[in-house]
């Protein structure tokens, strides 16, 4: 029979001392831990600046956005330039964002713009005398096509236009649904339901001439030609659709043609430099001087 063990007091004083201590040393490594794992503080810095007066860019050239006016700054991590670009002053995370308003009127949205956000790095400094916005760092770029389509109006009814003799022409006159658009001088194309193969065969659609013509403001005559069939043509009730168009030569129209673009977050290191730039390939166009064109700079760690 196996005698039972003695107890020795000290050696279980022992123990318990042990564990506890063993416990809280781990107690104490994971308080650590979560302390290590807890995200560490940090108030983001911001500061936005605009433009006191319009700015038209340089046309068809990569133009420096010159920010002159100080919306709000937090700290000193950065300062405006005379010219318009940021001096980073401390090395840290950053976010960009520019917001462009771009003028509205005619004339103007008919080509490509561009408008990005670019950073001299130190490297390009000590590399160039004078740096460009073709060496720096590119941190957000955007492309923005034109579009350049005549302004169209139109007319959809019914028409018969019943028999056209040979050598005889039938005529109508529509007004166009959208008023203002076009006049003497524009275009117009027409069609017609029942002027098909299946319905007045294919000698007389071959034969049959249409014409639209803009003979007045939102006012375009449609006139059906029979040149060469002997027993007329007939051509029933049906579905007119006019197109009219007018054809100046530059057409291009937008509203306030508010944009924003943002970076990533960035490591930027003092000395660098941030700005903005934009490029419009039409003549005369233009930023608007208000609260919805601006630099604005956040760092955010």
């Amino acid at each position: 029979m196996r005698k039972p063990e003695k107890t020795d007091p000290d050696q279980s004083t022992r123990r318990r001392l042990v564990g506890t201590s063993a416990a809280m040393a781990l107690a104490s490594l994971g308080a650590a831990a979560r302390a290590d794992a807890a995200p560490q503080a940090f108030t983001i810095k911001r500061g936005r600046y605009g433009l006191t007066a319009d700015f038209s860019p340089v046309y068809n050239t990569v133009t420096v956005v010159p920010w002159n006016v100080t919306y709000f700054q937090q700290g000193t991590d950065w300062t405006l330039q005379p010219d318009g670009k940021i001096l980073i002053n401390t090395t840290g995370l950053y976010r960009i964002i520019i917001t462009i308003d771009w003028v509205a009127q005619a004339g103007t949205d008919i080509d490509l713009r561009i408008y990005g956000i670019l950073c001299t790095r130190l490297a390009a400094q000590r590399r160039q005398r004078t740096p460009t916005p073709f060496h720096d760092d590119r941190l957000a770029w955007v492309d923005v096509p034109g579009s350049n389509p005549p302004k169209s109006a139109r007319y959809q009814g019914r028409w018969a236009p019943g028999l056209i003799p040979m050598g005889g022409i039938v005529a109508t006159e529509v007004t166009l649904a959208n008023a203002g658009v076009v006049g003497i001088g524009d275009v117009a194309f027409a069609s017609h339901t029942q002027i098909s193969d299946a319905v007045i065969g294919p000698d007389a659609v071959n034969a049959l001439g249409v014409q639209a013509k803009v003979v007045g403001p939102d006012r375009v005559r449609v006139c059906l030609y029979n040149p060469t069939i002997a027993d007329g043509i007939v051509v029933p009730d049906g579905v007119l659709n006019v197109v009219a168009m007018n054809a100046v030569l530059t057409c291009g129209e937008n509203d306030d043609a508010f944009q924003m673009l943002q970076t990533p977050i960035e490591q930027v290191q003092a000395g660098e430099i941030v700005y903005g730039v934009v490029r419009s390939h039409v003549r005369n166009d233009y930023l608007q001087a208000n609260k919805d064109c601006f630099m604005q700079v956040e760092r955010v760690g």
